[in-house]
Parts: C-alpha cells; sequence; structure tokens
C-alpha cells in the first residue's frame, strides 16, 4: 500500500518512498530535456534571460550555462532531483570542461531503467551495487579503446566548435603553441574577431609602480636584458635596505629588477631620480600572489623576502638575488624569461608540486588557478579573443570557444575514443553479465538501455530516426558510428569523429552514482513554499498526478 504523498510537520513538506522519487525523477526530466537539444554538431541553441548587471540576452549552446540558468525550477521536489543531476554536471564540468549534456542524458536514462524496477520490487541498495560492478566493467573496457589524443585534438575541438572549423583551428594552433603544460584561456573581443596571443615565459598582471619607469611613460613599455630581479613581501619606507643590491647589480653592471608592493613615495621618486631599480608590481595579493610570487622565485632562482617567515631586507645577503633572461614590461602586465644559464632543479621541483595538487584541487577555480601557475612556469600562455557583431553572439562564440579548448585539452591530456557515442554503445554490447544475484544482472541491464540514449538524442537533435539508427549501430562492427549529417554509418576514426576519453568516462561515472542515490532515497523533505507569505500546500490534482504516474511505472 502506498503511503500518502504529502505530510506535513510544521514549515516542511515530505515525500515517502516511490512517490518522493518519481518527484527526483521530473526535476531530472526537465533539465534533461533543457540540456538535451544542445547535444551534438546539429543540437539547438538556447536562449536565456540577461545575467545581472547585463542587459543583453544570452543565446548558448553549452549544456553547462543551460543547466545552471533552468535552475532552481517551482516544484522543490523536481528541484531536489535537478539539483542533484545538476551539481554531478559541474562536478564532470570542472574537472573535463565539457561533458554536461551526455552526463545529463545519462543520469536520466540510467535513473528511470532504474526507477522500473525498484517499483517492480527489486532491492535498491543490491540493484545500486550492480550498477556500480557494471560501470566498473565497462570503465576498463573503455580504457582498453582509449588511443593517445595529441594527433586527434584539432578534430575534437572543431567538433566541440560546432563544427567551426575556423575556431577550431585556433584553439588547436593555441594547444600546440603552449604545449602539454602550458596555460590556454578565452576571452571576449570587444569587436568582431577570432585572434590569439602569445607569452613566452612568465607573464602575470601587474606592471610598473609608476609608469616613469616604463620608456615613453604612460602607454610605454620597457624591455630589460638579463636583469637581477629581488622578490620581496616587505613594506620599504626607505632606500637602506636596498642600498647593498643596488651596488652589487652595479658592480656586475647588471639592472636590477624589485617586484615588491608596498613602496613609500619617496622611495618611488629615489628610484626613479637615480635611474636604479625598476619596480614592479607582485602577482596577485595575499595568499594566492605569495604563492605565484614563490612560483616566480622557483623561476629564477630568487628567495622571497617575506617578514612573516623571519626575513627581512636588512638581514639578507646578495644570495637572495635571482636572475632572468630578459624583462618586458608594460602598464598592466609584466613577463620574465627562463635566465639562460640557470640550473632549474628548482623550476622542476616546483612544477611537480604543482602537478601533483592539479587531481586534488577541490573547486573548478582552484583547478584553473594551479593550470595557470603550471602554464606561467613552463612559459606557455595563450589567450584566445573572440567576439561578434553584438554582445548575445559574442557570449554564444565565447562559450563555444571554451567548449572547444577544454574538450582538446581533455583530449590530449586523456586521450580519444570513437565519437557520435558509438564508444558508449559498443561498450554496452560487450558488457557481459556479473556473475551474482538477480539485482547485479539488473544492473547490467539498466546499463545496456541506457547506453543508447546518447546515440538516440544526437540522432533526434539532427533529425533522423533516432530509435532505428541506434539499433543499426548496435548491429554494426566495433569502432563505427554514425555521421549526423548523412546518417550513414561510418568508421569513426576515419571519418574523425572522436570523443575525449575523459569527458565519457566522467559521464558514465556520475550518472551512476547519482542515479544509485535517487534509487536508495526513501524520504525527501523540502521547505513549504510561500506564495505572498501563506503556505502553498499540494492540491488534490497534484495528489492525483502523482498515483498517476506511479502508476505508470509500476504497469
Amino acid at each position: 500500500m502506498l503511503r500518502t504523498p504529502h505530510r506535513h510537520f510544521g514549515a516542511k513538506l515530505f515525500r515517502f518512498g516511490l512517490d518522493a522519487r518519481i518527484s527526483l525523477m521530473r526535476g531530472i526530466d526537465l533539465i534533461t530535456e533543457a540540456v538535451g537539444c544542445t547535444l551534438g554538431p546539429r543540437g539547438r541553441t538556447v536562449l536565456l534571460p540577461p545575467e545581472p548587471g547585463q542587459n543583453h540576452l544570452r543565446i548558448t549552446k553549452d549544456g553547462f550555462t543551460v543547466a545552471r540558468a533552468a535552475l532552481p525550477l517551482k516544484d522543490p521536489f523536481a528541484q531536489l532531483g535537478a539539483a542533484l543531476a545538476a551539481h554531478a554536471c559541474e562536478r564532470v564540468n570542472s574537472l573535463c570542461g565539457d561533458g554536461t549534456t551526455t552526463t545529463m542524458i545519462l543520469i536520466q536514462a540510467v535513473t528511470y531503467e532504474g526507477l522500473r524496477r525498484v517499483a517492480g520490487g527489486v532491492d535498491p541498495f543490491s540493484l545500486r551495487r550492480g550498477l556500480a560492478e557494471s560501470e566498473r566493467a565497462i570503465q576498463e573496457w573503455l580504457d582498453s579503446r582509449t588511443l593517445p589524443g595529441d594527433s586527434w585534438i584539432g578534430r575534437v575541438a572543431t567538433v566541440a566548435a560546432g563544427g567551426d572549423e575556423k575556431l577550431g583551428k585556433l584553439v588547436t594552433d593555441a594547444l600546440e603553441r603552449v604545449g602539454r603544460f602550458g596555460s590556454a584561456s578565452v576571452e571576449t573581443a570587444h569587436r568582431e574577431e577570432m585572434s590569439v596571443e602569445y607569452w613566452e615565459g612568465y607573464r602575470w598582471e601587474g606592471g610598473p609602480l609608476m609608469p616613469e619607469f616604463l620608456q615613453g611613460g604612460v602607454g610605454g613599455s620597457r624591455e630589460i636584458v638579463e636583469p637581477l630581479v629581488l622578490l620581496t613581501t616587505q613594506s620599504i619606507s626607505s632606500m637602506a635596505p636596498l642600498e647593498r643590491f643596488i651596488e652589487f647589480a652595479r658592480s656586475r653592471n647588471r639592472p636590477l629588477l624589485l617586484v615588491a608592493e608596498r613602496l613609500e613615495a619617496s622611495v618611488i621618486s629615489a628610484l626613479l631620480a637615480t635611474n636604479g631599480p625598476v619596480a614592479v608590481r607582485p602577482p596577485g595579493m595575499g595568499s594566492a600572489g605569495l604563492r605565484e610570487l614563490n612560483d616566480l622565485a622557483a623561476l629564477t632562482g630568487a628567495v622571497v623576502i617575506d617578514p612573516s617567515l623571519g626575513l627581512e631586507l636588512e638581514n639578507s645577503d646578495i644570495s637572495v638575488l635571482g636572475e632572468a633572461g630578459r624583462a618586458f614590461l608594460f602598464p598592466r602586465h609584466a613577463t620574465l624569461t627562463r635566465p639562460p644559464s640557470k640550473n632549474l632543479q628548482g623550476l622542476s621541483a616546483r612544477l611537480a608540486k604543482l602537478r601533483a595538487d592539479l587531481p586534488r584541487a577541490p573547486t573548478k577555480f582552484e583547478r584553473r588557478a594551479l593550470e595557470r601557475r603550471i602554464g606561467r612556469l613552463t612559459g606557455g600562455v595563450a589567450l584566445l579573443r573572440v567576439g561578434g557583431h553584438t554582445p548575445t553572439v559574442s557570449a554564444e562564440l565565447r562559450d563555444r570557444a571554451e567548449d572547444a579548448l577544454h574538450a582538446a585539452s581533455s583530449a590530449r591530456e586523456k586521450g580519444i575514443l570513437p565519437g557520435g557515442a558509438g564508444a558508449l554503445l559498443c561498450a554496452g554490447r560487450a558488457l557481459k553479465d556479473p556473475s551474482g544475484n538477480f539485482e547485479a544482472k539488473c544492473g547490467a541491464d539498466i546499463l545496456r538501455i541506457a547506453l543508447r540514449a546518447p546515440a538516440e538524442r544526437l540522432a533526434y537533435n539532427s533529425g533522423l530516426p533516432a530509435k532505428y539508427l541506434a539499433a543499426k549501430l548496435m548491429e554494426a562492427p566495433e569502432g563505427k558510428t554514425f555521421d549526423v549529417r548523412t546518417g550513414a554509418i561510418v568508421d569513426a576514426l576515419g571519418e574523425g569523429i572522436v570523443d575525449s576519453a575523459h569527458v565519457v568516462k566522467m559521464a558514465l561515472k556520475e550518472a551512476v552514482d547519482i542515479a544509485g542515490l535517487i534509487l536508495s532515497a526513501e524520504l525527501a523533505i523540502v521547505d513549504v513554499p510561500y506564495d505572498d507569505g501563506r503556505p502553498v500546500y499540494p492540491s488534490m490534482k497534484d495528489i492525483a498526478k502523482i498515483g498517476d504516474q506511479i502508476s505508470g511505472v509500476t504497469g
């Protein structure tokens, strides 16, 4: 006997059992339909309201942007399910930079098939274990089919950019130029253009403390050859702490570059009057700035003079100085190149530590910060500027450029698989029934069916007969996929239809994890929604709808 759909305890709403799980599924359905239309080269765009502080509409084909804009939902129980799925997509996006739409489609398919079996009496916890076991088997199969992605990044970038070959080539050229551990980012241009700018060496946003340090003053620039480098977080109120370093630089006939934040006006005036060291702002601020200052120390061989660590300029000797090959100074940024004859052991150790920290970064922001620091230290930084004739077009173009950049980077780092959802279909076909109980075999059956969903949606978005093509592809040899332009079954690698392996595997993992959580949920609790200060309780019509949906699942 089914429990009453709602029970009220104070300012909370409760839903139990199957009706709770169906309510969560409703939210997943809504957000998947919103995101799913963007899948593939022929996916549609979505029109979104302006962001806070902006007055232009947004048009995007980026699944993650659509998922964020779709929340919150009006139904608080549906919101719970949608938020669970959106959170999984956020994790995939933070680790891979792409794959949001595929993740959402797989979550919907796995959860729906699982709900059907739980409604029929299958134990949800045993089913969850069966799903996890089958998922591990599929991951192993995908690992065995993964190919090196270095020669495929151009194709992956073009596909992720919506088939825009010009944008795909721009992204490919940028990634090849900066190298495997380089850094590339996208910026909205103020005019209609697609361009990329490169910097060699360590570049940071922090120009000279005064324009007079540049040749030509405001708007000028300056190049310094083989400077000695002094790094400090200490506040400098007089010239006395700098005298020994200035004298040493003069004795070696070399310029001195001072990277410091806090200099008194009298000190800056004295430096300008004596044609002494050039004072430059450090990279970043606070603890993040200190970490980047230590990166700069690793590059130049300098020691950061930090009073919080007991180091002060007055008590330091010339051994704390580092050196650079060249310094390029501009009003808003500076770049240092590696010294030609410097021992790079310190730099290698620093890079090893940053790369080890990268997989453990807890947030997308921190991961990108680490990637940027690695890119600066390895000497490769690329900035892609893309823009259209209106802000709306520019934003859409930027979304596609970021998708292409992230997908290509992931493919280069983790390898590629045959695209067009062909790898998932083949993995489902190759999945064998696990040795175990009935629930474990149900888990394998669920994944076999669910892994068809991305291919079916891809065909549907392309105006092709989805079920028919997915069935034909299931009968095709391994490595085959369908071309969305013609609907023909083709060789994936031969036609250049490939996906990032990391994206495919992460999407599957998150889908199984979220489906397992929902299938094993017995209770959902939300706050009572209010309208004009009065609580809004569900009507009998709403309860009847839930009953109809439960009957549809159990039937």
